[in-house]
């Protein structure tokens, strides 16, 4: 599966289809509105606090060095 920089959204279902978590960026009108801000070339997004979940944009800020699943 490829996510498009400019705008996309990824949902995280249980074994039931629930969503149980979701984020969308840049351009896409999926699971965040407004979306998180698109970021710098080569950066990330990353949820900060990790354990901060409020179902909106603030939950997520831009990360310069990607530390995928850590």
């Amino acid at each position: 599966m490829d996510l498009n920089n400019n705008g996309d959204g990824v949902f995280i279902l249980d074994r039931y289809d629930y969503a149980v978590d979701a984020v969308s960026w840049g351009n896409s009108l999926g699971a965040l509105i407004p979306a998180v801000p698109l970021t710098i070339q080569g950066y990330s997004i990353e949820r900060f606090p990790m354990d901060q979940d409020t179902d909106t944009a603030t939950d997520w800020r831009s990360q310069s060095n990607p530390n995928p699943g850590e």
